[in-house]
C-alpha cells in the first residue's frame, strides 16, 4: 500500500520533468531512470537531503514546490520526491532524464543521487537553509504577518492584523535557486498581489518587494523561514 502510494504521488512531478525535459521542437521521449528508498529519516531531514544531493551532483536552477525539487544539469534533468510514510519513515523517489545516446546516463545520475540521499547531509547543507519550511514570520511595510504551510503543499495561510483589522488571505511561494516567487490571493481586502525576494546567505531570511493591484500597491518585505 506506502509503494502504491509513493507511486501515485510521483505521476505530477514526473510529468512536470517530462514537460521541461523535453524540447518544444522535438516530441521524442528522452532517456528515462527511476528509483526509490525508503529511509528513516523526518521530513525535513529527506528535504534537506535532497538540495545537498542535487547541489553537490552539479543541478542548478533548482525549482522547489510542494514535495519535489526539479534541478538541471547541462542534458540532464531530476526529479526528487520526499513523501511521508508510516513508522516517522520517508519515501524518496528519484526520476532523471537525460538527452544522451547512452542509455545508461540517466541510470547513473539516478544512482548517485540516491546514494547522497542515503548519507546524512553535512553541516554546510543544512545551514542553506530547508526549502519552503513550515511557517514564515514576515514583515510587510512595518506590519508582522505569519504565513503558515499547508501540510507538504506549496500553499500558505497567511494572518495577523493591518492597522489593528483582522487580516487573512492565501498565497503560493516558489524558491528558484535563491530566488522566491509569492503569490497572494483571496486576501480578506480584496488585494491580490505579488511578492519576489531573494534568500540570504543563511537560508533562512528572506527580503524583496511586494506589489499589489490596489491597496499598498508596492513596498518591502522580509521573512524568517522556520524549518520546524
Amino acid at each position: 500500500m506506502i509503494l502504491k502510494q509513493a507511486v501515485t504521488l510521483l505521476h505530477l512531478p514526473f510529468l512536470l520533468l517530462i514537460a521541461v525535459a523535453t524540447p518544444l521542437a522535438s516530441l521524442a521521449q528522452p532517456p528515462i531512470s527511476r528509483g526509490e528508498q525508503l529511509l528513516a529519516i523526518s521530513y525535513d531531514e529527506a528535504y534537506r537531503r535532497a538540495r545537498s544531493a542535487l547541489q553537490a551532483e552539479g543541478y542548478v536552477n533548482l525549482r522547489e514546490g510542494g514535495a519535489h525539487i526539479i534541478a538541471f544539469k547541462q542534458e540532464h534533468s531530476a526529479v526528487i520526491m520526499c513523501n511521508v510514510a508510516p513508522e516517522g519513515k520517508v519515501w524518496i523517489n528519484v526520476v532523471v532524464a537525460s538527452y544522451s545516446n547512452d542509455a545508461g546516463i540517466p541510470g547513473g545520475e539516478r544512482v548517485r543521487l540516491l546514494d547522497r540521499m542515503g548519507r546524512a547531509a553535512s553541516v554546510t547543507s543544512q545551514s542553506e537553509g530547508c526549502g519552503l519550511g513550515s511557517v514564515w514570520a514576515g514583515t510587510e511595510s512595518g506590519y508582522d504577518l505569519t504565513w503558515t504551510r499547508r501540510g507538504n503543499s506549496a500553499i500558505f495561510d497567511v494572518s495577523g492584523f493591518i492597522n489593528g483589522n483582522n487580516f487573512s488571505a492565501e498565497q503560493t511561494i516558489e524558491i528558484v535557486g535563491n530566488k522566491v516567487n509569492i503569490n497572494r490571493y483571496k486576501a480578506i481586502d480584496g488585494n491580490t498581489c505579488r511578492f519576489e525576494g531573494l534568500i540570504q546567505s543563511n537560508g533562512k531570511n528572506v527580503r524583496g518587494t511586494y506589489t499589489c493591484d490596489k491597496y499598498k500597491p508596492t513596498g518591502d518585505w522580509k521573512a524568517v523561514i522556520n524549518c520546524n
